[in-house]
């Protein structure tokens, strides 16, 4: 299967407009191509707040939403030690989530599941990121070097 032109909000969008179900086998393609894609991240974490506001549903035949969440588990997926398999939800009070499911389609139905219209207060966002680095005694080379906020809404003042 020749995977190059494909990106992950191709296969997340799939998702979307098929998350009331999916046969077994197409499940399987799904996620044998999301499996395949090809891996653009260095190797320094790179943690990212996805916005799942009612907002990122609207629009054209790529929904924002697709473009957030499959960017949020492409880079958990890929990420090193504490943060690996998680993304911050971009809320008043945001979440650190962990990403569960057996297969693609699992885990963007689960990661949506966090959605919520909400601004951000990223002063929290932060302090979230410094409070999982504590509890879990990270060096500071475990911690994320980039945070990518993907998202069309506003943020608070911090």
């Amino acid at each position: 299967m020749k995977t190059g032109s494909l990106t992950p909000y191709d296969i997340v969008n799939t998702i979307i407009r098929n998350r009331g179900g999916m046969a077994s086998s197409e499940r399987k393609v799904l996620d044998a191509t999301w499996n395949a894609l090809e891996n653009y991240v260095t190797s320094d974490n790179t943690l990212v707040v996805v916005d799942g506001s009612g907002s990122m549903y609207g629009g054209s035949s790529v929904k924002p939403v697709a473009v957030a969440e499959s960017l949020g588990i492409y880079f958990a997926e890929r990420n090193k030690g504490a943060f690996r398999n998680h993304f911050i939800t971009f809320s008043t009070n945001p979440q650190l989530v962990e990403i569960k499911g057996r297969d693609i389609f699992e885990k963007a139905l689960y990661c949506m599941s966090y959605n919520e219209c909400s601004n951000t207060n990223i002063e929290k966002t932060f302090d979230l990121i410094l409070n999982t680095a504590v509890k879990n005694r990270l060096k500071q080379s475990d911690m994320p070097s980039r945070l990518i906020i993907i998202s069309d809404m506003e943020f608070d003042i911090a």
